[in-house]
């Protein structure tokens, strides 16, 4: 959050619900760029591409994934404002055949399809974009209106993910639709520099090879002054009709050489023979007719390829693009290495990418130093400064040393169950390629769950349930060990983003020693720990959260303060945190189940959405590691526990809590 951003507009030009808003869209981008995303990544266009996936590929015979898209389409036909209005008789239609297991499956998938089409058109983002202004802009607010802006950018956001725009991309737009202008003065002349994405055609303003920068500057802030705080809003659908640029993506290649220029696939596998062109900067001084002309003098002398790669592609912005061509290239290189025998991987050098605009030749690029000495040095982790040098941590070491690395694991199938697991975890944490980390790390879960047990139901009730699958195991017992870390990390999270505030406040301000952003006095942020340290001390998180109460008063950015509220009613507030805990729990089975469901369309399909995917391989990281963590530190204080005791004594103590709550008996949640 840019507690600065809204210094340009004046005092009662931007009302506070706007200021939330844009706030809330932030808030909801970083929600997605953490490691776990705990709330349903889904909008109706998702809803019915999944639906139509699992038409082709499961006939609609898992009914755990009917039951799932059945409770979100009555979720979406109940909460969602547009689907209301324009879509309800699709919706409802889609919804009948659903509910009744329909097994005229042609009909279902065109009628799918159909509905899918006014997605595609843009309707469904216009009229959330529709919506979304009317609320922004009424001056009243309460608890609906929230809860709309919340569902509505939600929404958006996923739509903007499906069109193959970047996270990173969609995180500025807010900013960028309320971009005013600077001018900046250069001894070449003064420019109008803006984020806006402006209407005006840089190509109108050329006459006789020469720019009229002074006609472009005037209509440039011409256009920005005249913007009414609606238009800007209005500004959300230029995203969507924004036509794909063409361009080409260049990676070098490693484990490939040869004086070549060769095709395969969409990809042009090339020498780049002009190095003496790169290395005397030449590239940025010549003149190119065509982009074969450009491409040979790709060429490192710091790092280099023997082989690059080229391919033509169509993207919104450009990390999307590096996505796109990395996909395409590594399909390429999946061919080849079918008809090759080098022993020497063929892999792509991530660290460089080029992107050339194919209208102008111009060119982007990113450049990492991964592979060098001192970057290497500088992004190694300093064990010194970890919470794993501790004499408690020693202790567990030492008990692992015994119980891993012992002449006897050979004998223990638990000992082999967990270096597997911890194998398969390392492994799925450091592949490049997105469907292997999510296939690994299903593997780690599924490892731990595999129970040796005599008696046929370990979670059923009813001992005339048929013998239990393993994802029925999964599903029953790793959301209550996730559930453990989730609600313990949300004193950590809102301590981190308080923390994260108030430090990027010091780095604006210098006189944060007597006055803040936050506008928080100083004997709070004290209490709160909030205030700069001097020392790494460790922060007592249970004091934090029983001293936010003493924050809320002061705090008027609204966004702030639900962050404050939210983390003081779940430790302090039974009704709440029962209601928190029990959509957690929910929200762990679906996640459970959507991972499940992309691990076998990838086994079995060969199937997966790229756009999609990396989210869910975020979730699965997260429950595989919470797993194995809790496994290891539980068998660490007591070695005569199995991996079944441990997984069930925790489901038994996380049961025992959620009865005390459901009795309105008080909870203590520290001790869970």
């Amino acid at each position: 959050m840019n507690l600065q951003f809204w210094a340009g507009y004046q005092e009662d030009e931007i009302t506070e619900k706007t200021k939330y808003w844009v706030d809330l869209w932030e808030e909801i981008i970083e929600d997605f760029s953490k490691e776990a995303y705990d709330k349903d990544l889904i909008n109706p266009h998702l809803l019915l591409m999944n639906l139509i996936d699992e038409i082709k590929f499961n006939k609609l015979k898992r009914s755990r994934n009917n039951f799932y898209f059945l409770d979100v389409l009555n979720y979406f036909l109940e909460k969602d404002v547009v689907i209301k209005k324009s879509f309800n008789t699709d919706f409802t239609l889609i919804r009948k055949d659903l509910a009744c297991q329909s097994k005229r499956l042609e009909y279902f998938i065109i009628l799918c399809e159909q509905t899918m089409e006014s997605f595609r058109n843009g309707k469904y983002f216009n009229e959330s974009c529709d919506c979304l202004k009317e609320i922004v802009l009424d001056t009243q607010s309460n608890d609906q209106d929230n809860e709309q802006m919340y569902l509505l950018s939600l929404n958006l956001i996923i739509e903007l993910i499906i069109l193959g725009y970047s996270i990173e991309k969609i995180k500025t737009i807010p900013e960028s639709i309320f971009s005013k202008y600077k001018i900046i003065n250069r001894d070449t002349g003064n420019f109008v520099n803006t984020k806006y994405p402006t209407s005006l055609n840089t190509n109108d303003y050329v006459k006789e090879d020469s720019f009229d920068k002074n006609a472009y500057n005037e209509d440039l802030k011409a256009e920005i002054d005249s913007l009414s705080i609606s238009d800007r809003i209005d500004k959300l659908k230029f995203y969507f009709d924004k036509e794909l640029s063409d361009g080409y993506g260049i990676f070098h290649i490693e484990g490939l050489k040869g004086d070549v220029d060769i095709n395969v696939g969409e990809v042009n596998f090339y020498s780049p023979k002009n190095e003496d062109n790169f290395k005397s900067g030449k590239i940025f001084e010549k003149t190119y007719d065509n982009f074969d002309e450009m491409k040979y003098d790709f060429y490192d002398e710091n790092d280099p390829s023997f082989v690059n790669a080229a391919v033509k592609i169509k993207y919104r912005d450009f990390e999307s693009a590096k996505k796109q061509a990395l996909e395409s290239i590594e399909k390429s290189l999946d061919i080849i290495r079918l008809h090759i025998l080098s022993e020497t991987p063929l892999r792509v050098k991530i660290n460089k990418f080029y992107l050339i605009d194919c209208d102008d030749l111009r060119m982007s690029s990113s450049f990492t130093s991964d592979g060098m000495k001192f970057m290497k040095d500088r992004n190694s982790f300093d064990l010194s400064k970890s919470s794993l040098i501790s004499e408690t941590n020693e202790e567990y070491f030492i008990s692992l040393k015994n119980f891993l690395f012992s002449e006897n694991i050979a004998k223990s199938h638990f000992s082999s169950k967990l270096i597997y697991s911890l194998h398969w975890y390392r492994k799925a944490f450091e592949t490049n390629v997105i469907e292997d980390k999510l296939l690994n790390y299903w593997i780690v879960i599924e490892n731990l769950l595999t129970f040796d047990s005599k008696n046929e139901n370990i979670v059923f009730k009813d001992k005339n349930k048929d013998k239990e699958e393993k994802f029925v195991l999964i599903e029953e017992l790793v959301p209550f060990i996730e559930l453990s870390y989730s609600l313990k990390n949300v004193a950590y999270e809102t301590y981190d983003y308080l923390d994260n505030l108030n430090l990027c406040h010091q780095s604006i301000n210098p006189k944060y020693d007597v006055e803040n952003s936050l506008d928080i006095p100083q004997e709070c942020l004290i209490k709160c720990k909030l205030y700069p340290r001097k020392e790494n001390i460790e922060i007592d998180l249970r004091d934090f959260i029983q001293n936010l109460n003493l924050l809320t008063p002061h705090v008027t950015r609204k966004a702030v303060k639900d962050k404050i509220e939210f983390a003081a009613n779940l430790y302090g507030d039974n009704v709440f945190m029962k209601s928190e805990v029990e959509r957690r729990l929910k929200q762990i089975k679906q996640d459970l189940l959507l991972i499940y469901r992309y691990r076998n369309f990838i086994v079995h399909n060969a199937h997966f959405d790229n756009n999609i995917l990396p989210y869910y391989v975020m979730k699965a990281e997260n429950l595989a590691g919470n797993l194995l963590r809790e496994i290891l530190y539980q068998y660490s204080q007591d070695s005569t526990k199995t991996h079944q005791q441990i997984i069930l004594q925790k489901k038994v103590k996380m049961e025992r809590m959620v009865e005390k709550l459901n009795n309105n008996l008080p909870v203590d949640l520290w001790k869970y």
